[in-house]
């Protein structure tokens, strides 16, 4: 059995629900384990490195993206926090970086090829070239770093969802489009899915 973890983001700005969140709940695989990420700069980037540590095969971080019409998969992380609002401890980041290092990380998962073979009936998936400046990005480009720097070999990307009240897109469509993700993953890097 592998050991996949999906994560997704606690409600934050004011809002009470987080499309991530909810569409994570929908996943109903025995062998995936769901964690709850807070929306705060430092304690998402610590708590990934934790769950890097436990040895994971994959991880699947997964975010809202307000302006999306569809789920996209990013490519690269960068070094780089900037927003107008705060994280859900009431720090605001503005034009820094998120630590010393790289200025950008690119997923170890080809990302490219998992979107054609997720699309190859029907377009459900898109490139993303940018996961923004918000936390997000400052967790992916944590979790890329600690693959990195050192040596693990699981595989780590990045879903973003469009945000989204409609209960046919969050209880079926996004999760199941997820779990296609996550089996093309697992077949082409040899590790059982879900």
């Amino acid at each position: 059995m592998s050991n996949i973890f999906v994560t997704a983001f606690e409600p934050f700005n004011g809002r009470n629900t987080n499309t991530s969140l909810e569409v994570i709940n929908n996943i109903h695989s025995k062998n995936i384990k769901k964690i709850i990420l807070p929306v705060s700069w430092d304690r998402a980037r610590s708590e990934v490195k934790n769950l890097l540590g436990l040895g994971p095969d994959l991880l699947v971080l997964c975010g809202e993206a307000a302006g999306r019409n569809m789920i996209t998969i990013e490519k690269i992380a960068i070094n780089f926090m900037d927003a107008n609002i705060s994280d859900n401890d009431g720090i605001i980041k503005k034009n820094q970086k998120i630590f010393s290092g790289l200025d950008g990380h690119f997923s170890n998962v080809d990302v490219v090829d998992i979107i054609q073979k997720v699309n190859k009936d029907e377009e459900l998936v898109k490139l993303s070239l940018s996961a923004g400046s918000y936390i997000c990005n400052a967790t992916y480009y944590q979790a890329l770093s600690t693959v990195y720097g050192n040596t693990y070999p699981t595989k780590v990307i990045f879903i973003h969802l469009p945000v989204s009240e409609n209960q046919e897109d969050i209880k079926e469509k996004f999760p199941s489009i997820i779990e296609k993700i996550i089996e093309e993953i697992a077949k082409k890097y040899g590790f059982c899915g879900i």
